[in-house]
């Protein structure tokens, strides 16, 4: 894979790494640079500014090329004077060797390979989030506070995720050092130690419209024991057929909340109670190096089944790592309440929501001074 960020030191201290590549397909536009507040703050502000407050210095965008100059124009008189801005740019050749951007694919390739742009620059622990969500200060605080636990034990791990150690694999992927993670029973002390932000998936949805959620099962003790990309859920009006009893139908009036089968094409009820990851994590570069292991193994298989549309999530590798035993998750429970804009259509919500903490005195009137 080509380095394709920027030339910048590395960063070893807790980075936030924010995912802003994506055009919103179904939000019709760059929704990641729209104004939400009279001020003409973006979403986005709220997210940098919450990051400030529970003490994070340095931010990596993952974005187009071609936005470059738009993100420079908005962030340099804002979060800019602020946090030290670093960009990494996702492009759909960023591929190891012996493998091509199949003829008519546009689709990025998903979330693992957008966090993957930043190998190059970030050495030390991670907080990764989307550009175009809220997801309230207590996450942030959280997230760092984690990763400032474990900063001291990752940076000499971070030695060189770069282009020399397997990500430019000679041949079409089937190096075994490249195509996939030893499935030896680690050490307690080499497990590796990351977290999630979980979110009630009531307080996720949008009514405009289905979304995608990672579906997350926890241990009592509160780790993360399986997730799953369930790639639409949304409200129905209709009621579903349920084997799990009342408990899995959360009723609005009739309307439950329910998930398509990829397979079968039926609806499937979600309990009211059900966790979600919304894309806030922490890791290690212990994740970093599993991303970077496990991608042509992925592109392998998902080249021949879907060229045109698979993507690598995050969950994939997380849920690898969970099985095997190299890795554990905390689940860092938020009371905040999520909001994001996949359909124009949200826009007005979110305004009122955030204007409604302004004047309740959880944020500034002004966010940048």
């Amino acid at each position: 894979m080509n380095s394709t960020q920027n030339k910048i030191n590395e960063i070893t201290k807790p980075a936030l790494i924010i995912m802003a590549a994506g055009m919103g397909s179904r939000y019709g536009g760059l929704k990641q640079v729209d104004p939400v507040t009279p001020e003409g703050e973006i979403l986005l502000d709220f997210s940098l500014y919450d990051a400030m407050m529970a003490g994070f210095e340095d931010v990596v965008f993952i974005i187009r090329r071609k936005h470059r100059e738009a993100f420079d124009n908005l962030l340099k008189d804002r979060a800019g004077k602020h946090l030290n801005i670093h960009y990494a740019y996702q492009e759909l050749s960023d591929l190891p060797r012996g493998f091509e951007v199949p003829e008519g694919r546009t689709k990025p390739w998903g979330t693992c390979h957008a966090v993957m742009t930043c190998r190059n620059i970030v050495k030390g622990p991670f907080a990764v989030i989307n550009a175009d969500d809220y997801y309230g200060p207590s996450a942030f605080v959280q997230i760092y506070d984690f990763l400032s636990s474990v900063a001291s034990s990752e940076v000499s791990s971070a030695k060189n995720h770069s282009d020399k150690d397997g990500l430019t694999s000679k041949g079409s992927g089937n190096n075994s050092r490249a195509s996939e993670i030893s499935h030896e029973v680690p050490q307690d002390d080499k497990i590796s130690d990351f977290a999630m932000v979980g979110y009630m998936l009531p307080n996720t949805l949008s009514e405009s419209g289905h979304v995608a959620r990672g579906v997350c099962q926890i241990s009592d003790s509160g780790y993360l024991n399986d997730i799953v990309e369930r790639t639409k859920i949304m409200r129905r009006p209709d009621k579903c057929e349920s084997s799990y009893g009342d408990s899995s139908v959360n009723s609005t009036g009739d309307s439950i909340i329910a998930y398509e089968d990829a397979e079968t094409g039926n609806w499937i009820p979600l309990s009211a109670d059900t966790i979600v990851s919304m894309n806030f994590w922490g890791f290690t570069q212990s994740f970093m190096q599993a991303m970077i292991d496990n991608f042509p193994a992925f592109l392998e298989k998902s080249l021949k089944a879907d060229p045109l549309k698979a993507e690598y999530f995050l969950p994939f590798i997380v849920d690898k790592m969970i099985t095997d035993g190299s890795a554990k998750v905390k689940v860092l429970s938020s009371a905040d309440r999520w909001y994001g804009m996949t359909y124009k259509e949200d826009k007005p919500m979110v305004t009122t929501a955030l204007q409604s903490m302004k004047d309740k005195g959880l944020y500034p009137e002004k966010l940048w001074k």
